[in-house]
């Protein structure tokens, strides 16, 4: 509001310079009386001119200018306002006689009093000026007005009136109001959206605002990164993605469901699909960027394929099983027989050959059957504590031969449902897969406990931890690390889990690897 600012002092400038001093007025002749007319004349003219509501008072407080911008905003007439006093004028305005901006102008001793009365804004170079809602103005319409006012002084100085500039901002509050509004809705929208959301700038990766979906995905308080850098709050492991990803942007690229990983506050790598918007916030470049976590669905997506290929063999598994063992079992009775007889006495070696084999091939085939999906399990509430107990001596007599120690870790959580022979073949298969991944002189430790609403069966092992190379590939049937393995132990566990309703889950590093099978509990 400048402008009006201008116009007081251009106004008051005026006044002094056409205006006459004391000493004029009395050392007055015929001429100079003319003068004075023609002066006041033209400075009504200036008045009538100008596109603000102006008006002027003397030291008694009486209306001298009245201009039509006035007239216009209170329809009053000048002719009925010019020469009023007693607070007359502020009575289009607010319906009462009262002290307006003018009148704090002319009264400095009570200026305080009035402001704090009135809620007008203050002094700046000399003027005063406040923004006021005027309920009766434009005919009881009411406007929003804003308004300066100052002291007015002849060419000798003297203090003679005061005069006010007031303008309509009505249409500035509306739009002033509107935009606050469409922020309120953006910022509600913004912070309670479920979907992680971020504003920052362009050139620094500054962050000027985050939501909560932010904050829980990656575990930051809103303090630890507002007005951060991202070289300060490290949620990309690389800042040349983001670089890259900024500079397609710039490029005129969209930037849409990018996938793509981010870290949370604890260094976690998580996968995302993320969306990249280029705007502009006080002159300033920035960024809006969305993104989705989709770490779950891409690893849910992974066990649904494991399991697909798991009940495409099970199906072969159930088609030819039987086929297959039928005549393995009718040449392994001949070969039997045949061994018995005296003749073939010096070909025992080759014999047991033949039958251990044969033994290790019905062996692959029970494994193979046992992954069909179809095939029937007894559910019941059991506790693992006991299953693990019943199958922890076989367990330990493998690991005693081996030179491994073993330990029992058992929580006592409540009872899944399962099928005990189900959940010994997992658990046999686990530790075995433990003992020959450990040196002599390892623990193998079997234990069992209750997180949050899922009862947890795990088994760690102590020794140098998955191949980073197979670990995408874990469950897939005939994997395997071993000389002589079948590569379908795992497959099995993952059979078994997916019968149970369960989850497997695993850590692995230099110092171990722990494999966590997590069942649901049972509804009471």
């Amino acid at each position: 509001m400048k402008d009006n600012n201008q116009y007081v002092t251009a106004f008051n400038n005026e006044l002094k310079r056409l205006l006459p001093s004391a000493t004029d007025l009395h050392n007055a002749d015929g001429g100079l009386l003319h003068e004075m007319i023609e002066a006041q004349q033209r400075l009504e003219q200036i008045i009538e001119l100008l596109p603000d509501a102006m008006l002027v008072i003397n030291l008694r407080g009486e209306v001298v200018f009245w201009n039509k911008a006035m007239e216009e905003m209170t329809n009053v007439p000048k002719s009925q306002m010019i020469g009023m006093g007693n607070y007359e004028y502020a009575i289009p305005f607010y319906g009462e006689r009262r002290p307006i901006l003018i009148n704090i102008a002319l009264n400095e001793e009570k200026e305080q009093e009035l402001m704090g009365k009135y809620d007008f804004s203050g002094r700046e170079e000399g003027t005063l000026s406040g923004e006021v809602y005027v309920p009766k103005t434009y005919g009881g319409r009411g406007a929003y007005l804003w308004g300066y006012a100052s002291k007015l002084y002849d060419r000798e100085g003297n203090l003679y009136g005061a005069v006010q500039s007031i303008r309509d901002i009505s249409d500035r509050k509306a739009a002033e109001e509107g935009l606050q509004l469409a922020e309120e809705r953006f910022s509600k929208a913004f912070r309670s959206s479920p979907t992680p959301l971020v504003i920052s700038t362009m050139k620094d990766g500054v962050f000027l605002d985050v939501n909560d979906a932010f904050l829980k995905s990656t575990g930051y308080q809103r303090d630890e990164v507002m007005e951060k850098s991202v070289r300060e709050i490290r949620v990309w492991p690389s800042l040349e993605i983001r670089e890259r990803l900024v500079q397609d942007l710039r490029a005129g690229k969209a930037i849409k469901d990018v996938v793509g990983p981010i870290l949370t506050k604890e260094g976690q790598e998580r996968l995302v699909q993320m969306s990249m918007e280029w705007i502009e916030i006080n002159e300033e470049d920035c960024l809006v960027i969305l993104f989705l976590d989709i770490t779950e669905r891409m690893q849910m997506e992974k066990d649904i394929a494991r399991l697909d290929r798991l009940n495409l063999i099970g199906q072969m598994a159930a088609s030819i099983g039987h086929e297959i063992r039928n005549p393995m079992t009718a040449v392994l009775g001949f070969i039997q027989l045949l061994a018995e007889q005296d003749c073939y006495a010096k070909d025992q070696a080759f014999f047991d050959v033949m039958i251990e084999e044969l033994n290790r091939a019905n062996g692959i085939i029970s494994e193979y059957l046992s992954m069909a999906s179809n095939k029937i399990v007894h559910l019941r509430p059991q506790y693992l504590d006991e299953v693990v107990k019943a199958i922890a001596p076989i367990i330990e007599a493998n690991a005693v031969y081996k030179g491994i120690n073993m330990m029992l870790e058992l929580g006592k959580p409540p009872m899944p449902l399962i099928d005990d022979k189900e959940i010994r073949q997992l658990i046999l298969n686990l530790s075995n897969n433990g003992i020959e991944a450990m040196a002599e002189g390892d623990t193998l430790t079997i234990g069992t406990c209750q997180i949050g609403s899922e009862i947890v069966l795990y088994v760690r092992d102590q020794g140098s931890g998955l191949d980073p190379a197979i670990i995408e590939k874990l469950g897939t049937p005939f994997l395997t690390t071993k000389d002589r393995g079948t590569g379908l132990g795992l497959a099995v566990c993952y059979s078994i889990a997916a019968r149970h309703s369960a989850r497997i889950d695993f850590v692995t590093g230099a110092s171990g690897t722990t494999f966590m099978v997590y069942f649901p509990m049972v509804d009471d």
